[in-house]
């Protein structure tokens, strides 16, 4: 298949694998199609991308019924914190600054109550709603040029770029809008999450690739929990200067079949793991949970009984989709001892520390940061 960015034909597929198409505990009001996911890289350079990919109706469909995290409610509030830490110390309070996707606008509060007084956030989902009744700056829709009639400071986008269908032009437009000085700072996966709603796959190559054949420089980046963040500027920016990056191209790609076999291996732990215990309680009712236990094994399922919890309220009583196992708030095992607990988030430090001040207490863990 043809590369989307550079129109190579020297690609190849690394990754194939099913999974529902909604990845999180949802209403059980309608069945959920199993999708299947084809993963391919380019060799030149170096994007991954969906080969196969669900319709734009199909991935509407499923943004509408996702259920995502909610820092504001103190659900997943760590992940954030690398990325306030990079606006704030590449940006000065008065500037203009929009966020692409700014969800419920966790990151637009944050930097409101840190004194920052021009930040806009666009948002095209219903949590555009939650915004706005904060009183945050906040456009519902999808982003466009009539979003911005003037040039602006800088954009930021948090693990929104690889859900673009047409990321590409998206950035050619925040560049083109954005003023002499202006900065960029997106973060997404570091090559990583590999699921429907991730049309593509970034790494410090590429995006060292996509700055310079849009006329700007890379003069920050820094991976962190499994993220690649970076800034961009200018070429011409005389203020900052470029990062050159070592990047083993070649065993890069000689390589990927590491991703496949990370994919294999999570399996195998989930069926050991469940093989071994008559009763489980699994934390965690996102994506890693979705995808991990439809991935295991129907006997093992159908001979252990698995009690599921959520840190979020807002999942109790919704289904897993697939599995079809009920969520329960984590307060069912508070004060309680588990004897075989599984940890199915990337925010597990958050959930162990839930834990210790709930009384909740284990003796057999095994823990999935993803999937």
């Amino acid at each position: 298949m043809r590369c989307p960015y550079c129109h190579s034909d020297n690609t190849l597929v690394f990754l194939e694998r099913k999974m529902p198409a909604v990845l999180s505990a949802y209403s059980g009001d309608f069945p959920v199609k199993v999708s299947e996911l084809q993963v391919s890289a380019c060799k030149d350079c170096l994007v991954g991308f969906a080969s196969k990919k669900l319709s734009s109706e199909e991935l509407t469909e499923i943004y509408d019924n996702y259920l995502y995290i909610s820092p504001l409610n103190n659900i997943g509030a760590s992940k954030y914190d690398g990325m306030f830490d990079t606006i704030t110390s590449h940006f000065g309070k008065d500037e203009n600054i929009l966020e692409i996707g700014c969800s419920e606008g966790y990151l637009l509060k944050k930097l409101n109550e840190s004194g920052f007084s021009n930040v806009t956030g666009i948002e095209p989902g219903p949590q555009a709603d939650i915004a706005k009744g904060l009183g945050l700056n906040v456009i519902k829709g999808y982003f466009n040029a009539s979003h911005v009639p003037d040039k602006v400071d800088g954009y930021y986008l948090m693990h929104v770029f690889e859900h673009f269908e047409d990321p590409f032009s998206i950035f050619k437009l925040m560049t083109e809008t954005l003023n002499d000085a202006g900065r960029i700072v997106i973060e997404v996966p570091d090559f990583g999450g590999f699921h429907v709603q991730h049309l593509f796959y970034y790494n410090i190559y590429f995006m060292q690739v996509l700055a310079r054949d849009n006329k700007l420089k890379i003069i920050y980046h820094r991976v962190e929990n499994d993220s690649l963040r970076v800034v961009f500027v200018k070429a011409e920016n005389t203020r900052y200067n470029e990062i050159e990056v070592a990047f083993d191209k070649a065993f890069y790609i000689d390589n990927l079949s590491m991703f496949k076999q990370r994919c294999d291996a999570s399996r195998d732990r989930v069926n050991d793991f469940l093989r071994k215990a008559d009763s489980v309680v699994w934390w965690g009712a996102g994506s890693a949970s979705v995808i991990l236990l439809n991935g295991a094994e129907k006997e093992i399922l159908d001979s252990t009984n698995i009690i599921v919890v959520d840190g979020d309220k807002n999942k109790a009583d919704r289904i897993l989709p697939g599995v079809n196992l009920k969520v329960s708030y984590f307060e069912k095992i508070r004060n309680q001892h588990v004897s075989n607990l599984v940890i199915a988030s990337s925010f597990y430090k958050e959930i162990f520390e839930t834990m210790k001040i709930h009384g909740v207490t284990y003796e057999h863990v095994e823990v999935f940061s993803d999937a």
